[in-house]
């Protein structure tokens, strides 16, 4: 008799549910669609339609059914269900408080900090937001838009030294490594003092300073001829046109400075050819103008030296002292 009863029931509640279901889970459409079966003689029950919305459908699983997620591993719409009870209860500021104090608690000072930040201060959140997009925008450049972007910079003075001063702090790695990656066949050897780092594409002096008579100590002096040179070159110009001296930097967009220099270049060979006397001041020196700093980046050489870019640029200037300066 018991089990029966029991089956009963059962069968009642899978009935029950099944039909509630059927009907959108809606308590006028139930008692609508289902009046006959309600009032039916086979099986005589008292049902408070009130109680329906607490029916839960049976499980067709032998199992006590799947385990619970652990909070982390949740989708955002279980989290949210999980924590309603914890926003109902609290406002705003007691739920920013107590976040922090967790992060704290567990180490996350930095991030605990920001929420403090972004709590009290609002715009910083629209600020942070900000940086996050600009950033996930970023992208590494591939050698061809390295070079356009170094020929055509179109940005302001303040962006191109920031630029260089980045570019310098990574070796001068940017704009030579894209044209040594475009043109692997034909490479291009330029000629700087010690205080830049030696690259394939970059030939600095040998550190320290080699002992006289050796291919090495000639290297270094032809290297030092080429730069003294040079600088006599930018000494000239720069006595020419005062606006070229570092004291006097020129406050202009990257692209309007290398039209200047270009134009006193020209105006400089113009004078050359017509034999005008530059004034020259003794005062000032450019001729040894960063050229014996050899100790400068000691230990930045040494720390490069597990470099492979570093390595093969060993390999290369060493091929030249082998190839030219054995011999006086």
């Amino acid at each position: 008799m018991e089990t029966n009863f029991k089956n009963t029931i059962k069968l009642v509640s899978l009935n029950i549910a099944t039909k509630w279901k059927a009907s959108g889970k809606r308590a006028d459409r139930f008692r609508t669609k289902y009046e006959e079966w309600l009032k039916s003689e086979d099986i005589v029950f008292k049902l408070d339609l009130g109680d329906i919305y607490s029916l839960e459908e049976p499980s067709t699983s032998r199992t006590t059914g799947r385990p619970t997620k652990i909070f982390g591993e949740s989708s955002e719409k279980t989290k949210k269900r999980r924590v309603q009870k914890i926003v109902e209860g609290s406002n705003v500021e007691e739920i920013t408080v107590a976040a922090e104090v967790i992060l704290r608690k567990s180490g996350k000072r930095d991030a605990a900090n920001l929420i403090k930040d972004i709590s009290t201060a609002p715009e910083t959140a629209s600020d942070i937001k900000k940086i996050r997009a600009y950033v996930e925008k970023q992208r590494s450049l591939t050698p061809d838009e390295a070079l356009a972007w170094y020929v055509d910079t179109k940005s302001t003075s303040h962006g191109y030294k920031l630029t260089r001063k980045v570019a310098m702090a990574a070796g001068h790695y940017s704009w030579a490594s894209g044209y040594y990656r475009l043109h692997p066949h034909k490479p291009s050897h330029s000629s700087r003092d010690s205080g830049y780092p030696l690259r394939p594409w970059l030939m600095t002096p040998y550190l320290p300073q080699p002992a006289p008579g050796t291919p090495e100590f000639r290297f270094n002096e032809r290297m030092r001829q080429i730069r003294v040179l040079i600088e006599r070159t930018f000494g000239e110009l720069k006595n020419r046109f005062r606006c070229l001296l570092k004291d006097r930097v020129l406050h202009y967009a990257p692209v309007t400075v290398g039209k200047i220099v270009m134009a006193c270049t020209v105006l400089h060979n113009i004078c050359v050819e017509n034999n005008i006397p530059l004034i020259l001041d003794d005062n000032e020196d450019y001729v040894n103008e960063g050229i014996d700093n050899f100790e400068n980046n000691l230990q930045e050489e040494r720390g490069l030296a597990i470099n492979n870019i570093f390595a093969r640029g060993q390999q290369i200037r060493n091929f030249f002292v082998q190839s030219i300066f054995l011999t006086n």
